[in-house]
């Protein structure tokens, strides 16, 4: 005789989902249903990230403050601090409020963004089901719950029906318990009742099944409140105060608030533990030490273990926490993949996290005791894998991370035409920055009073007329020994770093002279092939240093395209800046043509970084922006740990411009301090044999050039109608019109920084500020 119990399961499906599909009555508006009708009529702007007012009510999940965990002092952290300070930047960049770094259980990084703070609670969201998962591991542990392979019947008298009376609690554990409920939004659905109602136990009771429990996955509330029943009643206890005495007062961490079905009522284990980011780092380091904290066992190893196990349902998922490469599992992202192409595979083998709404994240790698927490909001710029495989990758240089997805990302979220570019480590674009150190002690440069100074409004407001038309954020004038005038639009001003776009070419530039004094570089007619040993035995490798700083190195420029997958936008967002330069081919003979190309400066930092043996940004910190008496500034990097995008994007406060300028009209020195030998500003001055116009990553005001071009592929021009008044000029080019004008005979300094402008005319502002300092000269 064949057994009747698949027919009875089949039955009992087929009854639950007839039941599921009634018509349902919303709850009367009573004093029990108070709490679910508030939530109801006051929906919050964004359900995923309600305020702390929106959840009502909260109960008192009872803490016990103890001691947290050793800050690993200064310079002595077990991890290298540039990848410390990119985790703590893509943090920023994705809309983060805190991380928190742990490695072997010491902290090696705790910050905080914003109004956030190490004594301000934010909601856990589905951090609370890892917490749910931990709560049934201690009633396992003290022998309340058997085992997890038990029925959950056996404390839900009321799933004794013949379709869910088998479910374990292993299967709600596992979200394969059967249930599936879509999405609605009408107060009489189940859904609601089940998120938002004041009755738990009668959601539970209802609760219909979707399939056979224990035969398919889904990331499903209905497992979580069922839990939550399971554990009341085998211990004996109301959830909120088992899981306080049992985990978090053991644990250490201060009270929080867990939010309740009604008042009086039963508690929501699914989600929103309103609490502290360090109590989740406790919780987790509780996890890598197999179940014990700070010496006492709070769960059974066997159990922690078993969590962070592939479940029979789903690979990607233990016991509520996800693993490995989970991130491109759609069932666990709202039926929502992984963004195409900007995602990566964990690079951690054994890596497991805790995930919450907004892009929470308490990433765990047992293997290397390391722990990362992400607290903060939803952003488009957040993915799942960025820090664990960044903080692993810098733990095993060894290995090649695959940066391929910042591609693809950096495409995503780039800025729009025309937003303003400036340093703001809250941004995307700006990842990963690193810090070019300036001067322990910043000393203004001198500025004239008002009234000693000559250059003013009145006489400068022809050039200013066209400074404040090409939405300019900064302009400053320095002449004669010190500033004398200085303009920063509404919402900018003197510590605003904005994009300077190729001005860094003309920083670079000076670099390599330092190169050279310090006998890193021998000569500037040396083959570039002796370091860029991906051109060794190619006709590419007899192109020497000072070809590719006049910009005639022989290789054909590519076309301006940033439409996806083309080589310019490769080289600007692609996760390795040199590959296309590499890539390039010789379309003439090296030194007989001028074709300016940024892959040409990008090839050039990395010349410095190999001649020096240093990273770009220390060794520009060192030998020039420490002695010029700059403030800090900032590079960004083609990927993390990678190489500095040398051909723009130095973020640099505009008076340090200025000082950049300044050792052109000085002769290299600083407050009596040879800082750049004049020789060399002289030679980066002079004009090269193929453009007149050039020098070294300089341009050069004479002769008149009426239309100034680039190169071959681009068409693009910029205009100079008239010749400059100041014959010996030179000037730092940047895209839209950034700019250091530079007449040492002047005695004269311009620099503009602001808003992209196309309509620039390179000789028109030089000159109305020339002319009226020459006003000042008489004489002259």
């Amino acid at each position: 005789m064949k057994s009747r119990k698949p027919l009875l399961l089949i039955a009992g499906l087929a009854l639950l989902a007839a039941a599921a599909t009634q018509a349902q009555t919303a709850p009367p508006r009573d004093a029990r249903n108070a709490s679910f009708w508030w939530r109801v009529d006051n929906p919050p702007p964004d359900p995923l990230q309600p305020p702390k007012s929106w959840y009502r009510p909260l109960a008192k999940l009872v803490g016990a403050p103890g001691p947290f965990l050793p800050s690993a002092a200064p310079g002595r952290g077990s991890l290298p601090p540039h990848a410390l300070e990119e985790a703590a930047q893509f943090v920023q960049a994705s809309n983060g409020q805190s991380i928190i770094v742990v490695h072997k259980g010491v902290v090696q990084l705790e910050r905080y963004f914003g109004e956030a703070g190490v004594d301000k609670q934010f909601s856990s969201h589905s951090f609370a089901k890892t917490l749910a998962a931990l709560a049934v591991g201690a009633a396992v542990t003290d022998g309340k719950i058997a085992s997890v392979d038990q029925p959950a019947s056996t404390w839900l008298t009321e799933w004794r029906d013949p379709a869910r009376r088998d479910i374990t609690v292993r299967q709600l554990l596992s979200m394969s318990g059967g249930f599936r409920n879509a999405f609605s939004a009408d107060p009489a659905s189940h859904f609601m009742q089940l998120h938002y109602g004041a009755d738990v136990e009668a959601a539970i009771a209802a609760a219909p099944l979707a399939y056979a429990p224990g035969k398919d996955f889904s990331y499903d509330n209905e497992n979580l409140q069922a839990l939550g029943l399971v554990i009341e009643r085998a211990t004996g206890q109301p959830y909120v105060d088992y899981v306080g005495k049992r985990l978090w007062q053991p644990l250490g961490a201060a009270d929080g608030e867990m939010l309740m079905d009604r008042e009086g009522g039963r508690a929501m284990p699914y989600c929103c533990i309103w609490s502290l980011p360090r109590d989740w780092v406790r919780l987790g380091q509780m996890l890598l030490d197999d179940g014990v904290w700070q010496g006492r066992r709070l769960l059974d190893e066997s159990f922690v273990q078993a969590l962070h196990s592939p479940s029979a349902a789903n690979p990607n998922f233990g016991f509520q926490v996800a693993l490995g490469s989970a991130w491109y599992d759609a069932r666990l992202h709202r039926n929502r993949g992984a963004p195409e192409g900007s995602v990566a595979k964990a690079t951690a083998p054994d890596l497991y996290f805790l995930s919450g709404a907004g892009g929470l994240q308490l990433a765990l790698i047992p293997s290397e005791q390391l722990l990362i927490l992400r607290v903060g909001k939803g952003s488009p710029v957040w993915r799942d894998h960025a820090l664990p495989n960044l903080l692993y990758a810098a733990l095993h240089p060894e290995l090649k991370a695959d940066w391929g997805w910042l591609y693809d990302w950096r495409l995503a979220t780039r800025p729009k035409a025309g937003s303003p570019s400036l340093l703001d480590l809250n941004q995307p674009q700006q990842w990963p920055a690193e810090r070019v150190a300036g001067a322990a002690s910043v000393q203004a440069l001198p500025r004239r009073t008002v009234e000693a100074a000559c250059l003013n409004e009145q006489n400068l407001a022809p050039a200013l007329t066209e400074i404040q038309r090409v939405k300019s954020y900064s302009f400053l004038v320095w002449r004669q020994g010190a500033v004398e005038f200085e303009h920063h639009a509404p919402g900018y001003g003197p510590d605003t770093r904005a994009e300077p776009a190729s001005m860094h070419k003309s920083v670079l530039a000076l670099l390599v002279g330092q190169a050279v004094a310090d006998g890193a570089i021998p000569s500037l007619q040396t083959p570039v092939s002796r370091w860029l040993k991906e051109w060794a035995g190619d006709p590419r490798g007899t192109i020497t240093v000072e070809q590719m700083l006049q910009m005639a190195s022989g290789l054909a420029p590519l076309p301006f395209d940033l439409k996806p997958g083309s080589d310019y936008s490769r080289a600007l967002y692609g996760p390795d800046s040199t590959t296309v330069p590499l890539a390039a081919a010789l379309s003439d003979a090296p030194g007989s043509r001028f074709n300016y190309a940024s892959g040409i400066s990008q090839l050039l930092g990395l010349v410095i970084e190999r001649a020096t043996g240093q990273r770009y940004a220390d060794y520009l910190s060192r030998r020039l922006w420490q002695p010029l008496g700059a403030a800090d500034a900032y590079v960004t990097l083609d990927h993390p740990g990678g190489l500095a995008r040398t051909s723009s994007a130095l973020f640099a406060r505009p008076e340090d411009w200025l000082r950049l300028g300044l050792l052109f009209a000085q002769q290299g020195r600083v407050d009596g301090r040879q800082v750049v030998d004049a020789a060399w500003l002289k030679t980066m001055s002079t004009p090269s044999a193929a453009n007149p116009n050039y020098g070294y990553q300089l341009w050069r005001a004479s002769p008149h050039a009426p239309q100034r071009g680039y190169n071959t592929a681009t068409p693009a021009t910029v205009p100079a109608k008239a010749p400059f008044l100041a014959e010996d000029m030179v000037y730092f080019d940047g895209a839209g019109a950034q700019r250091v004008y530079v007449s040492p005979a002047e005695q004269l300094v311009i620099v503009r920084l602001g808003a992209a402008a196309f309509d620039w005319d390179d000789s028109l502002v030089p000159n109305l500020v020339t002319a009226a300092a020459r006003q000042c000269n008489p004489a002259r």
